[in-house]
């Protein structure tokens, strides 16, 4: 075989040390779970200066009005979308990149890692992009009830 190019180099085969996929998509959802809850009042504060730029004046104008204004769960307004469909969003993630590493097998480590990669976040977007529009959609709503759908 010549010597191929690597991008990246050599990974080192994962061990499984008789970890089961049932507790790699446990450990991922909750994970997207710690991630969801740490990062929600960051995004609802860039969606809000993203969508209404005129109504604030930078970002601690914005933490300032919500929180005088709705107080301080509205920070987390489309929390339990995201938070319902992480764990679905990791299960196909998982299911995804260990299927194309499969059918990849073939392949160098890094190429097979990067398609596989790639396969997999495309197969994720079709549940995560929905559920980050609902999200949107709520988190900018600030007196008014527009848009129903699960909140905290």
């Amino acid at each position: 075989h010549p010597k191929s190019f690597r991008l990246l180099p050599a990974l080192p085969k994962p061990s499984s040390h008789g970890i089961t996929n049932y507790q790699r998509t446990n450990g991922g959802t909750l994970g997207g779970i710690a991630q969801v809850l740490s990062g929600q009042p960051f995004d609802t504060v860039k969606v809000r200066l993203q969508t209404q730029p005129d109504k604030y004046n930078g970002a601690l104008d914005c933490i300032r009005q919500t929180l005088k204004h709705e107080g301080p769960f509205a920070f987390y307004k489309g929390t339990l979308t995201p938070l319902i469909g992480i764990g679905a969003c990791v299960a196909v993630q998982f299911a995804a990149m260990e299927s194309a590493k499969r059918k990849l097998s073939h392949l160098s480590t890094n190429p097979q890692l990067v398609l596989s990669g790639a396969f997999s976040g495309i197969a994720t977007a079709f549940l995560s992009c929905p559920i980050e529009h609902v999200r949107s959609k709520l988190q900018v709503q600030t007196t008014t009830s527009a848009y129903k759908g699960p909140s905290i």
